[in-house]
Protein backbone atom coordinates (compact mmCIF):
# COMPACT_ATOMS: atom_id res chain seq x y z
CA UNK A 1 0.00 0.00 0.00
CA UNK A 2 1.62 3.24 -1.16
CA UNK A 3 0.62 6.56 0.38
CA UNK A 4 1.85 9.95 -0.77
CA UNK A 5 2.68 12.36 2.01
CA UNK A 6 3.44 11.73 5.70
CA UNK A 7 1.94 8.68 7.41
CA UNK A 8 0.99 8.28 11.07
CA UNK A 9 0.29 4.68 12.09
CA UNK A 10 -2.06 3.90 14.97
CA UNK A 11 -2.11 0.15 15.54
CA UNK A 12 -5.07 -1.20 17.53
CA UNK A 13 -4.03 -4.37 19.39
CA UNK A 14 -7.70 -5.44 19.44
CA UNK A 15 -7.23 -6.36 15.77
CA UNK A 16 -5.13 -9.35 16.82
CA UNK A 17 -6.62 -12.72 17.64
CA UNK A 18 -6.56 -13.35 21.43
CA UNK A 19 -4.45 -16.46 20.82
CA UNK A 20 -1.62 -14.16 19.76
CA UNK A 21 -2.38 -11.21 22.06
CA UNK A 22 -4.54 -12.04 25.09
CA UNK A 23 -3.66 -8.79 26.86
CA UNK A 24 -6.10 -6.55 25.00
CA UNK A 25 -9.17 -4.61 26.03
CA UNK A 26 -11.72 -6.20 23.67
CA UNK A 27 -11.03 -9.77 22.59
CA UNK A 28 -12.22 -10.65 19.08
CA UNK A 29 -11.71 -14.30 18.06
CA UNK A 30 -10.82 -14.62 14.41
CA UNK A 31 -8.55 -11.60 14.39
CA UNK A 32 -5.14 -11.21 12.78
CA UNK A 33 -2.16 -13.37 13.60
CA UNK A 34 1.15 -11.69 14.48
CA UNK A 35 2.54 -12.68 11.08
CA UNK A 36 -0.46 -11.15 9.27
CA UNK A 37 -0.14 -7.90 11.25
CA UNK A 38 3.57 -7.66 10.38
CA UNK A 39 2.78 -8.31 6.72
CA UNK A 40 0.32 -5.39 6.70
CA UNK A 41 2.94 -3.09 8.22
CA UNK A 42 5.62 -4.25 5.80
CA UNK A 43 3.30 -3.53 2.88
CA UNK A 44 3.05 0.16 3.76
CA UNK A 45 5.15 2.27 1.40
CA UNK A 46 5.56 5.92 2.28
CA UNK A 47 7.00 8.39 4.73
CA UNK A 48 6.15 7.27 8.26
CA UNK A 49 6.50 10.19 10.66
CA UNK A 50 5.07 8.70 13.83
CA UNK A 51 3.10 5.84 15.36
CA UNK A 52 1.34 4.54 18.44
CA UNK A 53 0.03 1.20 19.66
CA UNK A 54 -3.30 1.29 21.50
CA UNK A 55 -5.65 -1.02 23.45
CA UNK A 56 -2.79 -2.92 25.09
CA UNK A 57 -4.02 -4.14 28.49
CA UNK A 58 -1.17 -5.89 30.40
CA UNK A 59 -3.52 -6.78 33.27
CA UNK A 60 -5.17 -9.32 30.97
CA UNK A 61 -1.94 -11.19 30.19
CA UNK A 62 0.24 -12.64 32.94
CA UNK A 63 2.51 -14.31 30.37
CA UNK A 64 3.59 -10.97 28.84
CA UNK A 65 3.01 -12.47 25.37
CA UNK A 66 1.06 -9.41 24.29
CA UNK A 67 3.86 -7.08 25.40
CA UNK A 68 6.31 -9.09 23.29
CA UNK A 69 4.03 -8.82 20.25
CA UNK A 70 3.54 -5.08 20.80
CA UNK A 71 7.30 -4.60 21.03
CA UNK A 72 7.77 -6.56 17.80
CA UNK A 73 5.21 -4.41 15.99
CA UNK A 74 6.79 -1.23 17.28
CA UNK A 75 10.24 -2.44 16.23
CA UNK A 76 8.92 -3.08 12.71
CA UNK A 77 7.47 0.43 12.48
CA UNK A 78 10.63 2.07 13.81
CA UNK A 79 12.70 0.05 11.36
CA UNK A 80 10.67 1.41 8.46
CA UNK A 81 11.06 4.95 9.79
CA UNK A 82 14.84 4.56 10.01
CA UNK A 83 14.98 3.02 6.55
CA UNK A 84 13.18 6.03 5.15
CA UNK A 85 15.64 8.27 7.01
CA UNK A 86 12.75 10.35 8.21
CA UNK A 87 12.04 11.84 11.61
CA UNK A 88 9.39 14.18 12.90
CA UNK A 89 12.09 16.83 13.39
CA UNK A 90 12.93 16.68 9.69
CA UNK A 91 9.31 17.16 8.69
CA UNK A 92 8.78 20.20 10.93
CA UNK A 93 5.61 22.29 10.58
CA UNK A 94 5.49 22.42 6.81
CA UNK A 95 3.56 20.59 4.12
CA UNK A 96 5.34 17.52 2.70
CA UNK A 97 7.06 17.73 -0.65
CA UNK A 98 6.87 15.11 -3.39
CA UNK A 99 6.93 11.43 -2.52
CA UNK A 100 10.46 10.07 -2.37
CA UNK A 101 11.97 13.33 -1.13
CA UNK A 102 13.93 13.46 2.11
CA UNK A 103 14.15 16.87 3.78
CA UNK A 104 16.75 17.70 6.43
CA UNK A 105 16.62 20.95 8.39
CA UNK A 106 19.65 23.24 8.29
CA UNK A 107 20.69 25.93 10.76
CA UNK A 108 22.60 27.74 8.03
CA UNK A 109 21.39 30.02 5.26
CA UNK A 110 20.69 28.56 1.81
CA UNK A 111 24.05 29.72 0.33
CA UNK A 112 25.96 28.61 3.45
CA UNK A 113 24.29 25.20 3.42
CA UNK A 114 25.29 24.51 -0.18
CA UNK A 115 28.76 25.95 0.34
CA UNK A 116 29.27 23.45 3.17
CA UNK A 117 28.00 20.63 0.97
CA UNK A 118 30.28 21.66 -1.90
CA UNK A 119 33.28 21.63 0.45
CA UNK A 120 32.40 18.11 1.61
CA UNK A 121 31.96 16.90 -1.97
CA UNK A 122 35.33 18.36 -2.93
CA UNK A 123 36.99 16.50 -0.06
CA UNK A 124 35.40 13.27 -1.28
CA UNK A 125 36.47 13.82 -4.88
CA UNK A 126 32.88 14.09 -6.08
CA UNK A 127 32.28 16.35 -9.08
CA UNK A 128 29.99 19.38 -8.79
CA UNK A 129 28.42 19.88 -12.21
CA UNK A 130 26.29 22.96 -11.60
CA UNK A 131 24.78 25.34 -9.07
CA UNK A 132 21.38 26.69 -10.10
CA UNK A 133 20.31 29.81 -8.21
CA UNK A 134 16.56 29.76 -8.79
CA UNK A 135 15.80 32.69 -6.50
CA UNK A 136 18.68 34.71 -7.94
CA UNK A 137 17.41 34.22 -11.47
CA UNK A 138 13.91 35.12 -10.34
CA UNK A 139 15.21 38.38 -8.90
CA UNK A 140 16.90 39.21 -12.21
CA UNK A 141 13.51 38.78 -13.88
CA UNK A 142 11.88 41.15 -11.41
CA UNK A 143 10.16 38.38 -9.44
CA UNK A 144 10.21 37.55 -5.75
CA UNK A 145 11.11 34.09 -4.49
CA UNK A 146 12.38 32.78 -1.16
CA UNK A 147 16.04 31.65 -1.28
CA UNK A 148 16.18 28.48 -3.37
CA UNK A 149 19.31 26.93 -4.88
CA UNK A 150 19.98 23.56 -6.51
CA UNK A 151 23.33 21.75 -6.48
CA UNK A 152 23.96 19.04 -9.10
CA UNK A 153 26.78 16.59 -8.37
CA UNK A 154 27.90 13.02 -8.78
CA UNK A 155 30.46 10.51 -9.92
CA UNK A 156 30.48 8.87 -13.38
CA UNK A 157 31.98 5.78 -11.77
CA UNK A 158 29.01 5.47 -9.43
CA UNK A 159 26.21 6.68 -11.72
CA UNK A 160 27.09 5.00 -15.02
CA UNK A 161 26.32 1.41 -13.90
CA UNK A 162 22.86 2.57 -12.81
CA UNK A 163 22.15 4.22 -16.19
CA UNK A 164 23.45 1.20 -18.10
CA UNK A 165 21.12 -1.03 -16.10
CA UNK A 166 18.11 1.33 -16.22
CA UNK A 167 18.49 4.16 -18.80
CA UNK A 168 15.53 6.11 -17.41
CA UNK A 169 17.45 6.86 -14.20
CA UNK A 170 19.48 9.35 -16.25
CA UNK A 171 16.65 11.85 -15.77
CA UNK A 172 17.40 11.83 -12.02
CA UNK A 173 21.19 11.70 -12.33
CA UNK A 174 23.53 13.34 -11.53
CA UNK A 175 22.35 13.57 -7.96
CA UNK A 176 20.75 16.79 -6.75
CA UNK A 177 20.47 18.64 -3.45
CA UNK A 178 17.92 21.43 -3.09
CA UNK A 179 18.49 24.09 -0.43
CA UNK A 180 15.39 26.18 0.20
CA UNK A 181 13.75 28.39 2.80
CA UNK A 182 10.15 27.92 3.87
CA UNK A 183 7.61 30.55 4.85
CA UNK A 184 8.76 30.47 8.51
CA UNK A 185 12.36 31.14 7.51
CA UNK A 186 13.54 27.58 8.16
CA UNK A 187 16.13 26.30 5.68
CA UNK A 188 15.88 22.75 4.35
CA UNK A 189 18.25 20.57 2.36
CA UNK A 190 16.28 18.09 0.25
CA UNK A 191 17.26 15.15 -1.92
CA UNK A 192 15.74 12.10 -3.58
CA UNK A 193 15.86 8.95 -1.47
CA UNK A 194 18.10 6.33 -3.14
CA UNK A 195 15.44 3.71 -2.38
CA UNK A 196 12.85 5.86 -4.15
CA UNK A 197 15.07 6.14 -7.23
CA UNK A 198 15.56 2.36 -7.24
CA UNK A 199 11.81 1.77 -7.03
CA UNK A 200 11.06 4.41 -9.66
CA UNK A 201 13.53 3.15 -12.26
CA UNK A 202 13.95 -0.49 -11.31
CA UNK A 203 17.72 -0.79 -11.34
CA UNK A 204 19.12 -3.77 -9.38
CA UNK A 205 19.05 -3.34 -5.61
CA UNK A 206 22.73 -4.26 -5.37
CA UNK A 207 23.54 -0.99 -7.18
CA UNK A 208 21.95 1.09 -4.42
CA UNK A 209 25.35 1.26 -2.76
CA UNK A 210 26.57 3.48 -5.63
CA UNK A 211 24.36 6.36 -4.47
CA UNK A 212 23.50 5.36 -0.89
CA UNK A 213 26.13 7.70 0.57
CA UNK A 214 24.20 10.85 -0.27
CA UNK A 215 22.32 10.80 3.04
CA UNK A 216 25.51 10.94 5.10
CA UNK A 217 26.88 13.79 2.97
CA UNK A 218 23.69 15.80 3.38
CA UNK A 219 23.62 15.22 7.13
CA UNK A 220 27.24 16.32 7.51
CA UNK A 221 26.54 19.52 5.58
CA UNK A 222 23.91 20.68 8.08
CA UNK A 223 25.76 19.77 11.27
Amino acid sequence: MKVDGPIYISFDMDALDPAFAPGISHREPGGLSTREALAHLQAISGRIVGADIVEFNPAQDNTQLTATVAAKLLKEILGKMILNQTTVAQIGRRCPMASGMIDVSSRYSVPETLARLQSILKEKGITVFALVDHSGEAEKAGLKMRPTQLLIFGSPKGGTPLMVSAPSVAIDLPLKALAWQDEQGQVWLSYNSPEYLQQRHGFPADLLKNIAGIGALIQKAVE
